[in-house]
């Protein structure tokens, strides 16, 4: 049963989420901490990492730019996960679940609030499968397929393939693949 809800994204603050009957819903934050962030998403990051060719901490750090280290996970109107770790949305082949939010976007140089669906997936893991196979597969991101060996090189082909309208988009994802919380993730998963 395909289901859709209005939230706020997870780029806007707010300690509860409006639902489309205006009532608000609880937002859960999955993770207490950044470090439990690392902990439970690095070995899931590892396996795709390795299937797209990449350093895993690029894609930690991808998710925690796009969750807000898994704080603004988005949530359907019962409460639960989205487990959407990259901000995928959804297109007319997605058969699952959905969530429909207001997002930000950037339409000729300035921020505008827009209506965008999202997918739900039943696990990060699949969130992950997701990720890989749209990189993978999809031609537009070919060049960026190219460049993994290189974050720089990767980030700044996915920006400009359009996978986000943020223009400093690669830009924020390698200040934080950058920081010593990401650049020491084995630590807290040993």
């Amino acid at each position: 049963m395909k289901q859709t809800l209005n939230v706020v994204s997870p780029l806007i603050d707010l300690n509860t989420i409006p639902l489309s009957d205006n009532k608000p819903a609880e937002k859960k934050s999955l993770f207490d901490s950044p470090i439990d962030f690392i902990k439970q998403l690095y070995p899931v990051a590892k396996k795709s990492a390795e299937a797209l060719g990449i350093n895993p901490k690029i894609l930690l750090a991808q998710a925690a730019l796009e969750t807000g280290w898994g704080k603004y996970v988005m949530h359907s109107g019962e409460g639960e996960a989205s487990h959407n770790l990259f901000g995928i949305k959804s297109n007319k082949s997605w058969s699952g679940d959905t969530v429909a939010i207001d997002t930000l976007e950037v339409a000729k140089g300035e921020f505008k609030t827009t209506k965008a669906v999202f997918k739900m997936y039943q696990s990060f893991e699949k969130s992950f499968e997701d990720y890989v196979d749209l990189i993978k597969n999809n031609p537009r991101y070919q060049q960026a397929v190219e460049g993994v060996g290189d974050a720089t090189e990767y980030l700044s082909s996915l920006q400009s393939a359009g996978y986000a309208t943020d223009p400093n988009y690669a830009q924020k994802i390698l200040s934080i693949f950058k920081r010593d919380i990401i650049q020491q993730a084995d630590k807290f998963v040993q």
